[in-house]
């Protein structure tokens, strides 16, 4: 049971504690920038906002990291959003790393870790994400996979409830300390209750759904009701649909719903589209599932023709290659 404390903590979107939501940015100030310039977010211009990730080469999470903050630099370059990574690495191994790896934002070297003591405080766990609005002020933190598009989306909507989001960290601290005494019950109610808050945060759809399993809590008709309340929260995000996805194949066949699957699987990939290399591997995987092959292959080619970054590109070709081996053996 302690690896599913572990777990389902590390799947809940906030739990990176550091400086408070609604306090004004610690300063960033650094001499040494690679692969761009960095900006001072604590000196806001009342239009730019700023995802700040405290980030580390040699960490896989922060590698794996890579697409996501390419996707978010890309989106929305031309919405006053600028994102930088900040770490306390030497030049030489940063530098290593932007020779083998395509990134679309700057890194700062914080040598003596200043700049992160600041922000994360007490807390060690990287990759973590500030995201700072135009008034200076830290709007959302948590993991650079967990939520940080559909954050952005809403601040530039003008949509994004601080007030919300204030409450959902305090319910988040208190989802882990019932966590921390293997509470289990109370858990699975604070998560019903962040999901009534937050319907289209889909890393409480996750948590919950791991939970349950975790608590052998898998009636079929119980998690497809999880599922349909899971679809119906994040209709309108393509990584949420995703993971949804993701883990409604990882069921039991009596728990599956091969309709709902598909069509949660094209919605994503109708939202997303080949540029979101993740969801097009999904969509090609469902494709596949379901004996469409032809789909699944040319899913696959149009995801490889917008992918910049080498791993993710390695990841999408081995699993053509894969595909077309298949496609092949279908062949008179």
């Amino acid at each position: 049971m302690r690896l599913a404390v572990l777990m389902v903590l590390a799947l809940v979107s906030g739990m990176v504690f550091g400086v408070e939501l609604g306090e004004k940015a610690p300063p960033i100030q650094l001499e040494t920038w690679l692969n761009g310039t960095g900006v001072d977010p604590s000196v806001p211009d009342g239009k730019r906002v700023t995802v700040v990730v405290f980030w580390a080469t040699w960490c896989p999470a922060s590698g794996m990291s890579v697409p996501s903050l390419n996707r978010v630099a890309r989106s929305f370059s031309d919405r006053n959003v600028t994102v930088l990574a900040v770490t306390s690495e030497s030049a030489e191994d940063v530098q290593a790393f932007l020779d083998e790896r395509k990134t679309m934002f700057a890194i700062g070297l914080d040598a003596d870790g200043v700049v992160r003591k600041q922000y994360m405080r007490e807390s060690d766990g990287i990759p973590a994400v500030f995201i700072v609005d135009a008034k200076g002020l830290v709007a959302w933190t948590g993991h650079p996979m967990s939520g940080l598009e559909r954050v952005l989306g809403k601040i530039l909507a003008g949509t994004f409830d601080r007030g919300l989001a204030e409450k959902t960290a305090q319910a988040e601290k208190e989802l882990q300390a019932a966590l921390q005494i293997q509470d289990y019950e109370t858990a699975l109610a604070t998560l019903d209750a962040l999901i009534e808050l937050e319907p289209d945060n889909f890393q409480y759809h996750t948590a919950k759904t791991l939970a349950l399993t975790r608590l052998d809590r898998t009636d079929p008709e119980m998690l497809k009701a999880v599922f349909k309340r899971w679809a119906a929260g994040c209709k309108d995000c393509a990584e949420g649909l995703r993971r949804l996805v993701l883990t409604w194949r990882q069921q039991d066949y009596a728990a599956r719903d091969p309709e709902a699957i598909m069509r949660a699987a094209r919605r994503a990939w109708t939202l997303a589209g080949p540029g979101h290399e993740e969801v097009a591997a999904m969509m090609a995987q469902v494709y596949m599932d379901f004996g469409m092959i032809e789909a699944a292959v040319d899913t696959l080619k149009k995801a490889l023709a917008s992918a910049e970054d080498a791993p993710v590109k390695k990841a999408l070709q081995d699993q053509l290659d894969y595909f077309t081996r298949i496609q092949r053996l279908h062949e008179p």
